[in-house]
């Protein structure tokens, strides 16, 4: 995923120590994936079955930060929507018939640590990573009739990244970064 954020209502606005305190915003960015589906109850072959999920996501973020001279450490939280979406088609257990598997969007959240290093008073480069939740559907269908749909809501995992944040206003910074989320 690669987000950009703005950000505002900083909690400090003296000289350089804009990089302590609280401040929320909103971010916006793309989505690309890869989905993988393994058959564990038999009647198809096992796989992994994959294909390539995309789309645009976006939503808010607050955190806190703490600098010791150059050196920022802070917490971060997002909460937004992911139009996360996906489909392919594997083989079934009836020749004549095939697997549909899809990937939906929904809400996600993510709690996260940062640290970084001011480059620049005004620059931090940071890496980052904690606890994600995708409420997405997976769904698997098939043409075979009789064959009752399976599917998943919710998965959780891990997110781990990286950006670059710069201030160019006393209390408004915008930042790029890539996260890597593993449901």
């Amino acid at each position: 995923c690669v987000a950009v954020s703005a950000f505002g209502a900083s909690s400090a606005e003296a000289q350089d120590g804009r990089w302590n305190g609280g401040y929320a915003g909103v971010h916006l960015g793309y989505a690309w994936g890869d989905a993988d589906v393994r058959d564990t109850t038999g009647g198809v072959l096992p796989g992994p079955f994959s294909y390539d999920p995309n789309g645009a996501f976006g939503g808010g973020t607050v955190g806190y930060n703490w600098r010791m001279q150059g050196i920022v450490l802070g917490v971060e939280a997002d909460l937004g929507s992911m139009d996360l979406r996906g489909a392919g088609i594997i083989p079934s257990s009836v020749p004549t018939a095939h697997q549909d598997i899809t990937l939906d969007g929904g809400f996600y959240a993510d709690v996260t640590v940062r640290g970084g290093v001011l480059v620049m008073p005004s620059t931090l480069v940071y890496a980052k990573g904690g606890f994600a939740f995708f409420n997405g559907e997976a769904r698997q269908k098939t043409t075979n009739p009789g064959f009752v749909t399976h599917g998943a809501d919710g998965f959780s995992g891990w997110v781990a990244g990286g950006g670059v944040e710069h201030f160019f206003a006393p209390s408004v910074s915008v930042k790029v970064e890539y996260l890597h989320f593993d449901f």
